[in-house]
C-alpha cells in the first residue's frame, strides 16, 4: 500500500488530479485513433512509402510550431491555449469519423487532416508539457508529476491499441475515430471547472517581441552542459527508434499474416512495457542515477530492436515489443523528468518546446525515412539499422554522464 501511494503521491493536488483522470480517458481515444488511421491507410494502399508519407505529415509541424508555442506558453494563460486545442482534437477527430462512415476514404483527404491534426498537436505538445507542471505546489514532487504524465500516456497505449484493434474488425474504423472525438469532452470540462490555478506573471513578458523571448530560450540552452546533451539523445532515439511504430502494420501482414487484431496486440505489447517504465519512474524520488539508466536502455532498445526485426516467433516478438516500450520509456520519459527538474520556470514553456521538437518533430523525419529505406531494402533491415542508431546514441550519451549528474545532483540539493 506504501509503494502504491509513493506512485501516485502527486494525486493530492486537485488539479493535477482532475487533469490526469480526464487525459487518460482522452489518451485512450488518441491510441485508437492512431491505430485505426495507420491500418486504414495500409489496408486502401498497401504502401509502405504512404504509411511513411502519413506519419510524416502529421507529425513534421512539431518542427516548426513548437517553438512558437512555447513562446506562446510562457506568454499566455496556458489553461485557455489547451481548452482551444482540445476543441480542435475532438473536431478533426469527429470529421475523420464522418468520412469513413460515408465511405469517402480518399487518401489525399486523409493526408491533409493528418496535416492540420500535426499543426494543432504541435501546438498542443509544449504547453500541456508546461502547464501541468503548473499543478504542483512543491517542486520535489515534480519528478513524481512527470513520470504519472508518462503512466496516463502508456496506460492508455496498453489499452488503446487492444480496444481498437477489436473495434476494427467487428465494427469499423470509424467507431475508433467517432469514440476519441467524443473523449476530448472530459478533458475540456475538466478544464474550464478545474479551480483557480496560481497565476505566472505575464504582462511583463508580452512587452518583449516573440524572437527575443526564443533566442533567450535558445541561448539557454546551448549555455547548458546537460540539456543540449539530453535534448540530443532524445532527438536521435525519436528519428530512428520511434519509425517502428509506422511499420507495423505492414510487419503484421506481411511477416506473420495477421490482422488488426493482432497489430493491437504488438502496439499493446509496447505499451506494458512503456507504462512499466513509467511505474518505476513514478517510484523514484530523486533521478540523480537516472542518467546511467539511459545508457543501459539505449543498448537494450537497441538489441530489441534488431532482436524483433529478425524475429519470426510472434511470442519472441511480443517480447521484444515490452522491452523496446520499457526501454523507450526510460530514455524519453527520463529524459522529460531530467528537463522538468532543471530548468527555470519562467524558461519552461521554451526548453520543453526544444524537448517537443526534438521528441516529436524528428519522428516525422524517421517515418518518411523507414518508408522509403524499408521500400527499398526490406522491413526487417529497416528496423535493425534503426536498432543499431539507437545503441550507437547511448554509448555517445555515456560520455556526457558525468557532467549532467553534477548539475542534477547541485539542484537537487537546493529543494
Amino acid at each position: 500500500m506504501d509503494f502504491v501511494k509513493k506512485i501516485f503521491r502527486t494525486l493530492k493536488y486537485k488539479n493535477y488530479r482532475i487533469f490526469f483522470t480526464t487525459q487518460i480517458v482522452s489518451l485512450i481515444g488518441i491510441w485508437m485513433q492512431q491505430i485505426a488511421m495507420i491500418w486504414l491507410i495500409y489496408r486502401l494502399t498497401n504502401s509502405l512509402i504512404l504509411l511513411g508519407l502519413m506519419g510524416f505529415l502529421s507529425q513534421i509541424p512539431s518542427l516548426f510550431i513548437s517553438p512558437v508555442a512555447g513562446v506562446f506558453a510562457d506568454r499566455h494563460d496556458k489553461k485557455r491555449l489547451l481548452i482551444f486545442t482540445q476543441i480542435l482534437f475532438a473536431v478533426i477527430a469527429l470529421f475523420f469519423a464522418y468520412l469513413v462512415y460515408r465511405n469517402e476514404l480518399h487518401i489525399h483527404y486523409f493526408l491533409i487532416l493528418g496535416l492540420i491534426f500535426g499543426f494543432i498537436n504541435a501546438f498542443d505538445i509544449p504547453v500541456r508539457q508546461s502547464f501541468f507542471i503548473e499543478l504542483i505546489d512543491n517542486k520535489k514532487d515534480v519528478t513524481n508529476a512527470v513520470a504519472l504524465n508518462s503512466v496516463a500516456f502508456h496506460g492508455a497505449r496498453l489499452i488503446g491499441p487492444a480496444i481498437a484493434g477489436f473495434i476494427i474488425k467487428w465494427l469499423g474504423e470509424d467507431i475508433c475515430f467517432l469514440l476519441n472525438g467524443l473523449s476530448y469532452i472530459p478533458v475540456i470540462l475538466a478544464l474550464m471547472f478545474m479551480i483557480k490555478i496560481p497565476a505566472i506573471a505575464l504582462e511583463k513578458q508580452k512587452k518583449v517581441t516573440i524572437y527575443f523571448h526564443f533566442q533567450e530560450g535558445i541561448q539557454y540552452i546551448i549555455k547548458s552542459r546537460v540539456i543540449l546533451p539530453i535534448i540530443t539523445l532524445v532527438g536521435i532515439i525519436s528519428l530512428m527508434g520511434m519509425s517502428y511504430v509506422v511499420l507495423l502494420p505492414a510487419f503484421v501482414k506481411e511477416v506473420y499474416h495477421g490482422d488488426s487484431a493482432l497489430l493491437g496486440f504488438f502496439m499493446s505489447a509496447a505499451g506494458a512495457g512503456a507504462l512499466t517504465g513509467a511505474i518505476y519512474l513514478a517510484s523514484r524520488e530523486k533521478v540523480t542515477n537516472l542518467v546511467y539508466l539511459m545508457v543501459i536502455t539505449s543498448g537494450i532498445l537497441g538489441f530489441s530492436l534488431v532482436t524483433f526485426s529478425i524475429a519470426h516467433n510472434v511470442y519472441l516478438s511480443l517480447i521484444m515489443l515490452i522491452c523496446v516500450g520499457f526501454s523507450m520509456m526510460m530514455q524519453l520519459g527520463g529524459s522529460n523528468v531530467l528537463l522538468q527538474t532543471i530548468t527555470e520556470n519562467k524558461l519552461r514553456g521554451r526548453i520543453m518546446s526544444i524537448y517537443s521538437i526534438a521528441f516529436a518533430g524528428t519522428v516525422p523525419i524517421g517515418n518518411l525515412l523507414a518508408g522509403f529505406i524499408s521500400h527499398n531494402i526490406g522491413i526487417r533491415l529497416t528496423l535493425s539499422l534503426g536498432g543499431l542508431c539507437c545503441l550507437l546514441a547511448g554509448i555517445w550519451f555515456n560520455t556526457h554522464i558525468p557532467g549532467v549528474r553534477e548539475t542534477v545532483r547541485k539542484i537537487y540539493s537546493e529543494f
